[in-house]
């Protein structure tokens, strides 16, 4: 889609992060109307969290279920989720922003002591499994779980309009939830946060997909701004 004037941002993450990337959205572009519609709300598992020296994280959301750091090194996927970490008490080290970049990471500082990977139920990459492959004792356990959520009355009526809609789509999961919505996505350009979630939002049957330069969350609002006239 190239640049139209005052499409709308559709936007499917809980509440407090849609407020976030509509503001950080506004501080670089204009002429557009913002739309939020939760696809999901994160809920809690109950989990028996061992004790550990080191944490893992691959999502930021782990961070409202987790334990304070209390200074412990947090091994986090990306600055997004860095910043979350540091805001709980830990002393956090950002990879590239996928799970790849995450697993190189922690192999590069061969950490001693327990790692814990604290995640979502439903987590790509598989990182636990892969570091304790090279000799890091790494543990894992599922904190939180995606509840889907349909979409609200303003949310349908955008995706019935003739209206150019730019939907930003941060993962594989939402993008197979907001597909079981009763609702078409025939004028939606999706940006997809990285190749896996963009094979994902096939499903939807968009008009265009995009995908970030790089799976972080600047580079979502910079995709997003570039298809604002």
């Amino acid at each position: 889609m190239a640049g139209v004037d005052t499409p709308t941002v559709l936007v499917t993450r809980p509440r407090r992060s849609s407020d976030a990337f509509l503001a950080a959205l506004a501080e670089v572009a204009r002429g557009f109307e913002g739309c939020i519609s939760p696809a999901f709300e994160n809920v809690a598992v109950a989990s028996n969290l061992s004790e550990f020296d080191a944490a893992v994280f691959t999502s930021g959301a782990a961070l409202a279920f987790a334990p304070d750091g209390e200074g412990r090194t947090a091994y986090c996927v990306g600055s997004a989720t860095a910043h979350a970490a540091r805001a709980a008490g830990y002393r956090a080290i950002a990879s590239g922003g996928n799970a790849a970049d995450l697993i190189h990471l922690i192999l590069g500082r061969k950490p001693a002591g327990k790692l814990l990977h604290m995640r979502g139920a439903v987590s790509i990459g598989d990182v636990a499994a892969q570091v304790c492959r090279f000799g890091v004792v790494c543990d894992e356990r599922v904190v939180y779980r995606k509840n889907p959520c349909a979409p609200t009355p303003a949310a349908v009526r955008v995706l019935a309009s003739t209206h150019p809609v730019i939907l930003p789509v941060f993962s594989a999961e939402t993008a197979l939830i907001m597909a079981s919505w009763p609702a078409a996505f025939l004028r939606c350009t999706v940006v997809a946060i990285s190749p896996a979630v963009a094979s994902a939002a096939q499903g939807l049957n968009a008009a265009d997909h995009l995908v970030a330069d790089v799976p972080t969350l600047d580079a979502m609002v910079d995709a997003c701004a570039r298809l604002i006239a």
